[in-house]
């Protein structure tokens, strides 16, 4: 009798992003493709990754290896500055600016994968809010001379814009709609669930055969352990 493995939506929900770097990895890779190929990994199975991500991700017509060149980078990007970036506002405001460290690092520690991408995004929405947000107009001083002094340590304007458009280039890739309908939800639910179980196939696969930290890392698979159904 065959058992349905059945998954958490949160872990649903992060598997374009998983399954975007494993492909890349293994497309960009050739050492990693003849790995692969001893258990039995053919084009076919490649192809089948990429449209089980096209269905779950992009509109119809994107060509979506194209789009993932740029995507992975993005998020490649954004999955190394998180660590030194949180450290960096820490070590600049806190003792000089409390509050606002308070306010910009709450709830946030350096992640990967989807994680990072939505900790940078929320950093972003908080520094904004240090120059529009209403509710911050007794602060704004405060706020601004914090901004400042954040400029001269790297994180100015003109990189904050450069952070929003990696994390905008993988929000678009990878994000599920929010106003969804509930059949629309289901059938994307069951979507993911089948590429789930491509990537869950195929990552196991890779960290039984592949010990080479570099190439793991390439495959989004370096210090991960598998997650909860």
């Amino acid at each position: 009798m065959t058992t349905k493995v059945t998954y958490a939506k949160a872990t649903l929900e992060a598997t374009p992003y998983r399954a975007l770097a494993l492909l890349r990895g293994i497309h960009k890779n050739a050492s990693i493709r003849a790995i692969l190929l001893t258990v039995g990994f053919t084009r076919e199975d490649a192809t089948e990754g990429w449209e089980l991500l096209h269905a779950c991700t992009v509109a119809p017509g994107t060509d979506i290896e194209d789009l993932g060149i740029d995507v992975a980078e993005a998020l490649r990007e954004l999955d190394e500055w998180d660590e030194r970036g949180f450290a960096l506002v820490r070590a600049t405001l806190t003792h000089r600016y409390p509050p606002q460290a308070s306010f910009l690092m709450s709830g946030l520690e350096p992640a990967a994968g989807p994680e990072a991408v939505d900790g940078v995004a929320r950093l972003l929405d908080r520094l904004d809010a240090f120059e529009n947000d209403p509710l911050r107009e007794e602060l704004r001083d405060d706020d601004q001379a914090a901004l400042a002094f954040l400029e001269t340590r790297g994180l100015g304007r003109e990189q904050r814009q450069r952070l929003r458009a990696l994390v905008r280039t993988v929000q678009r890739a990878t994000g599920s709609s929010s106003n969804s309908t509930r059949t629309e939800e289901g059938e994307e639910l069951a979507r993911l669930t089948r590429l789930r179980a491509w990537y869950d196939e195929w990552s196991e696969l890779a960290r039984v055969l592949i010990q080479k930290p570099a190439y793991l890392e390439q495959l989004g698979l370096a210090g991960r352990r598998a997650e909860a159904v």
